[in-house]
């Protein structure tokens, strides 16, 4: 327990993992655009093993399981106070993603939906993902762009209004290919797309900003400044915001 303790004074999201499961479950229905596209042309079944890497709230397991009810689902969270979110739902394994602590060949799908920007080094963790994965399974990412306005609305207003800010590391395209490729990857696809948070109105846009990201500021003041980072707008259905993600998939090789 001393180890865990400390690992919890140490976990920057010590302060936000109860408003983050907030913001994920709360409001769904504003990522679901993002999620789906984690899912694109990837085969999902019932009778598969798959795998949420920096699972957060376990918001890519939710949506798996509304594909495929009886798929065997287990969240990969180093954080221990988000993974504390996840017990009640899924099996969970708080552990480093260099090291995770599965079989080889044990899993038929991963996953990772925006949470490689907390990693100092992807490299290994791609090797992990190689290592875990069964001939012929998937790996399915995604991530904010280095010099992006997501990157920006980051690493500046959240690292701003919350006590222990922000510091993602962010990629540039072509990195998760060459990443795969180095592997032994193949079927390998990476392509940005602009997907749509998408909120009933903005007030509802506000509330579910302040508590995905902890922020510390008021409504108020996130309404005063959105527009200088995210520029929302009306869209069809809603109002919301578009927000950029670099997507890639790959299998591994078939033995």
């Amino acid at each position: 327990m001393e180890v865990l303790n400390q690992r919890y004074h140490n976990d920057p999201f010590a302060l936000r993992a109860v408003s983050y499961k907030i913001g994920c479950n709360q409001f769904a229905h504003v990522r679901r655009e993002e999620r789906a596209h984690l899912f694109t042309d990837i085969p999902i079944m019932n009778s598969q093993k798959a795998l949420e890497l920096q699972s957060g709230s376990g918001y890519v397991s939710d949506g798996l399981k509304e594909i495929a009810p009886n798929i065997d689902v287990v969240c990969i969270e180093p954080s221990l106070s988000l993974a504390q979110t996840t017990l009640d739902k899924y099996p969970t394994i708080c552990a480093p993603l260099e090291s995770i602590p599965l079989a080889n060949n044990s899993a038929d799908l991963i996953f990772v939906l925006a949470g490689f920007h907390h990693s100092p080094s992807l490299a290994p963790i791609i090797t992990e993902i190689q290592r875990i994965l069964k001939s012929g399974g998937y790996a399915s990412i995604a991530e904010v762009l280095k010099g992006s306005k997501e990157a920006r609305w980051l690493n500046e207003y959240v690292d701003k209004h919350t006590t222990r800010g922000h510091k993602g590391i962010f990629i540039s395209e072509g990195d998760f290919s060459e990443l795969l490729v180095q592997e032994g990857f193949t079927d390998i696809h990476e392509e940005r797309k602009t997907i749509h948070w998408l909120a009933k109105d903005r007030n509802e846009l506000l509330q579910f900003l302040k508590t995905l990201f902890g922020l510390e500021c008021s409504l108020k003041q996130i309404d005063q400044d959105i527009d200088d980072y995210l520029h929302p707008l009306e869209l069809p259905g809603g109002y919301g915001v578009k927000w950029n993600l670099l997507y890639a998939q790959g299998k591994k090789h078939e033995c």
